[in-house]
């Protein structure tokens, strides 16, 4: 099939892009990320992961200037509103369909806006 040849013809360049991107750039991350939230508090991990596309940008702008666009800043805006609103009174209690409980840190903006109802 066309596909079994497109494949088998690729050049060693790109299945060395491929390992990279599977081997390092995921499977070795995730394990690093794994092993390093196992000695930080749940409020900085929750931080940490949702200014994650922040970060992105960021490293983005300064490698290949890359500009955000106006949405990207609103949602940079939001993301860091969310994390210090929830910062400032870290123990929320949240309501998912009458099921109350307890949660710590920066989660999702779904948490500042069920504050403000």
């Amino acid at each position: 099939s066309a596909i079994l040849t497109t494949i088998t013809t690729l050049d060693p360049l790109v299945w060395v892009g491929i390992a990279w991107t599977g081997l390092i750039s995921t499977a070795l991350t995730l394990y690093l990320e794994t092993i390093a939230v196992q000695s930080i508090s749940a409020a900085e991990i929750s931080v940490i992961m949702t200014s994650t596309p922040i970060w992105g940008s960021i490293f983005a702008y300064l490698t290949v200037k890359e500009i955000p666009t106006t949405t990207g800043i609103i949602g940079a805006i939001l993301i860091l509103s969310g994390c210090a609103l929830t910062s400032i009174k870290p123990d929320t209690e949240i309501i998912f369909d009458d099921v109350s409980k307890k949660e710590e840190g920066c989660l999702i903006l779904y948490t500042v806006v069920s504050e403000w109802r």
